[in-house]
């Protein structure tokens, strides 16, 4: 009750934009919820356009589509192609990282900042001030683009697709599945330690169906009540008309 009171207070739960995709324990936005309200490495925050932002080790942000709470997995998408940057050494302490690749390769070049810059090839978390990187279609001809004549190739790399990361810890998908809320301990012996709290929260058409018996039940008994009303009525009416007559 304690926690659950704290989190109310705090005002621990909440969205970017008007997306809809409810933000909770164990992830937290930024400059808004204090880290009370959730788990370290879980932290969230919203941009100007009210995407849901995860900002990961190397300078890579990936927009969240949807969070699992019960199976404790997010699907993502990289529209800066930062995820790029990552494609042999992706290292995060708190996420593990799962992505299909696509079938349109990239080439990425490493290029002066003498050539014209290409906002639609450049990679932004990838370029410096010193250099532009960018992503050329491996399916596009190359050998004449003036762009790339003082560049160099790097690699080549398919477009990531389908992220998905998930995580082990906190483990809260029990909470998840039995309609409970989760988050810290209040006076645990470890500073993480987690625990299921609040009043299971109802099933999708549970509170239609509730709705739906209480007005039913109440119809139900207030139709008992007009007739025991009229019954009663109709019964002190013949006795006063027997009385006159008598």
């Amino acid at each position: 009750m304690f926690i659950a009171e704290l989190g109310v207070g705090l005002n621990c739960t909440g969205s970017c934009g008007n997306q809809g995709l409810d933000i909770r324990f164990p992830f937290w936005i930024k400059d808004r919820h204090p880290e009370q309200c959730g788990y370290p490495g879980f932290n969230l925050s919203c941009n100007e356009r009210g995407d849901i932002v995860l900002e990961l080790p190397a300078a890579v942000d990936l927009y969240i589509d949807k969070i699992d709470y019960e199976n404790q997995v997010i699907y993502a998408s990289d529209p800066k192609g930062c995820l790029l940057s990552q494609h042999s050494n992706f290292n995060s302490s708190v996420f593990h990282l799962q992505f299909k690749m696509s079938k349109v390769d990239f080439s990425i070049f490493n290029c002066s900042l003498n050539n014209a810059r290409s906002p639609n090839w450049m990679v932004p978390c990838l370029s410096t001030l010193h250099y532009d990187v960018l992503a050329i279609d491996s399916e596009q001809s190359i050998d004449d683009n003036e762009l790339l004549l003082s560049c160099t190739k790097m690699y080549d790399l398919p477009v990531p697709q389908d992220i998905r990361l998930s995580w082990s810890y906190p483990n809260c998908g029990t909470c998840e599945a039995t309609g409970k809320l989760c988050g810290l301990r209040e006076n645990s012996s470890t500073e993480l330690e987690t625990e299921c709290y609040g009043l299971p929260r109802p099933e999708k058409g549970a509170r239609k169906k509730r709705l739906t018996v209480g007005v039913t039940t109440g119809s139900i008994l207030f139709g008992v009540l007009v007739i025991a009303v009229y019954q009663i009525y109709s019964f002190r009416k013949s006795e006063e008309e027997y009385q006159a007559k008598g």
